[in-house]
């Protein structure tokens, strides 16, 4: 674990309001917290809190010591933004936000899969996301808003496409044989 917190000369923060990003991958869970200037605030990694990965115990257990790591910055906190590996169900996502949301209670919280950070961070309004990382998932969304999202369950070999990169701008495949298709069409969304 480690943690890196700033504080003014009287030991405050200087402004009461923190922003807290929260990244839960399927190993480890980082969160940033900055003030309204953007200035950071924390910098803090725990075990991962991933209910995929550890279930609702583990994950619980993750988001206290976050809380625990976090200090004084926790009780500043008015929003937290979480993107989260392993949220593949509403189901899912709402739980996490229940267990953000008892150890932020004064915060507005939302929970995302963690792929549909990349593309918000670029700031971009259609593209695709490929996270390889302890697991791989993909994430596609086109300029009419229509998405799918796919992740691979276990690690295999997929067949390279034959066709030049050229050829395959403007498009993302989703084969059922490659991968899981959580949800969004199957075949072939187009971005453009």
């Amino acid at each position: 674990r480690s943690v890196r917190v700033a504080v003014s000369r009287s030991g405050r923060l200087d402004d009461p309001m923190a922003i807290l990003g929260v990244d839960i991958g399927g190993t480890k869970t980082r969160a940033v917290a900055v003030d309204a200037a953007g200035r950071r605030l924390a910098d803090v990694s725990v075990s991962t809190a991933s209910i995929q990965s550890v279930g609702v115990d583990g994950a619980a257990a993750a988001l206290g010591d976050l809380v625990a790591e976090l200090a004084g910055v926790a009780d500043q906190v008015s929003v937290v933004a979480v993107g989260s590996a392993g949220v593949d169900t509403a189901e899912l996502q709402e739980r996490l936000h229940a267990l953000v949301s008892e150890r932020f209670p004064h915060a507005a919280v939302r929970v995302v899969h963690d792929t549909r950070l990349l593309l918000a961070a670029g700031q971009v309004e259609a593209g695709c996301v490929l996270i390889v990382g302890t697991g791989s998932a993909a994430w596609a969304i086109n300029v009419d808003g229509v998405d799918a999202r796919v992740r691979q369950r276990e690690p295999q070999r997929v067949p390279q496409d034959p066709r030049p990169r050229s050829a395959l701008r403007g498009e993302v495949e989703f084969r059922r044989g490659d991968v899981e298709a959580d949800h969004g069409p199957s075949g072939t969304l187009q971005l453009a």
